[in-house]
């Protein structure tokens, strides 16, 4: 019960002790274990003559329960690691913002730079830390661009997901001059999971626009599991099912000796390549790099991982006639003696 006093302010009749009820479980535990421990003193004191043994072994019997009851609470008040790493993705959305406005133009990095310098203490030593981050994240390559984290990674494949959808949608539904996206899947299948990472809800929502536009999008998944159907690749499995939900044709094969330093997405009518690099043991994302020309790597790694696919699994079957790989290599050696030709 509150009342106030003659200068406003509310104060709590309630006894001081009282904030001591939060500690109660931990009060509990520590009067029973000592209650156990003084039963276990007479019990023994019943069956020996020995007081000093029966008080000794009561009071070691109430220690021991006593730190055993405390521990167990202490873990109980742990949050749990999924928690913490939901509220992390959330704090990671809330830097869409920054990145949206750093995405514009030079001017507005420098403008943003100039306002975080006359802000006072830790709000201009974290504004400019982020900013720095940000900008020590992406880095030039020969033929395009690579962007560190996770978080930034999967933002820019994200980006990359809309440009495509909107080019579909100026192609139509032509087979012959459709997008195709050839991907491979070797990193934490978690990343498809929306339980488990939650921009991948978006992910899956651009892919099915681009396939209703017409796109065609073929993934393999690559496992430890010889068969997806065993206990182990339960969330292969999952993910599949969602994959192919939202239109994406998926094939599984089992890890076997091929080079799974990265992944890699190939849109063949642009020759747009997208890399993944997988950080520690393959469980998180590390880096992707985005380039514009395709080399006779990616052409022969999905020509190998195809051709088990189609034989253990099943014919992959949503790419269109005429737009195999051997057609594409013939395309693009004649589009290459024109270039000679006309130089």
């Amino acid at each position: 019960m509150l009342r106030k006093n003659t200068s406003g302010r509310q104060h709590s009749t309630s006894a001081p002790w009282l904030g001591l009820e939060r500690y109660l479980p931990e009060i509990l535990a520590i009067l029973i274990s000592t209650m156990i421990g003084i039963c276990y003193g007479l019990i023994t004191l019943h069956f020996t003559d020995n007081q000093f043994d029966a008080t000794t072994y009561g009071l070691f019997i109430s220690v021991i329960l006593s730190c055993l009851t405390l521990l167990i609470q202490q873990v109980r008040r742990v949050p749990r690691i999924q928690d913490i790493l939901q509220r992390i993705q959330l704090q990671q959305v809330e830097l869409k913002r920054l990145i949206d406005v750093l995405s514009l133009d030079g001017n507005r990095v420098h403008e943003l730079r100039t306002h975080l310098s006359f802000l006072n203490g830790a709000i201009k030593a974290v504004g400019s830390d982020v900013l720095d981050s940000y900008l020590e994240s992406i880095k030039k390559t020969e033929h395009g661009f690579a962007v560190d984290g996770s978080f930034w990674a999967l933002k820019s494949y994200e980006k990359l997901w809309r440009f495509l959808v909107a080019e579909q949608k100026k192609i139509g539904s032509d087979p012959d001059k459709c997008l195709i996206a050839r991907i491979t899947h070797t990193n934490d299948i978690n990343l498809w999971i929306p339980e488990k990472e939650m921009r991948s809800r978006a992910l899956l929502r651009y892919q099915k626009e681009f396939i209703e536009a017409g796109g065609k999008i073929v993934r393999i998944l690559i496992g430890s599991a010889k068969d997806i159907r065993h206990l182990e690749a339960e969330d292969y499995r999952h993910a599949k099912r969602l994959m192919e939900e939202s239109g994406v044709e998926v094939k599984y094969i089992p890890k076997m000796g091929e080079d799974y330093s990265y992944d890699f997405m190939w849109i063949s009518n642009k020759d747009y390549v997208v890399k993944w690099y997988s950080g520690v043991g393959g469980q998180a994302l590390d880096k992707c790099e985005i380039l514009d020309q395709v080399d006779e790597t990616i052409i022969d790694m999905w020509r190998s991982l195809a051709d088990r696919a189609e034989h253990e699994d099943s014919k992959i079957w949503s790419i269109p006639p005429g737009r195999s790989i051997d057609q594409y290599e013939d395309e693009r050696e004649l589009l290459d003696q024109y270039s000679q030709d006309s130089i």
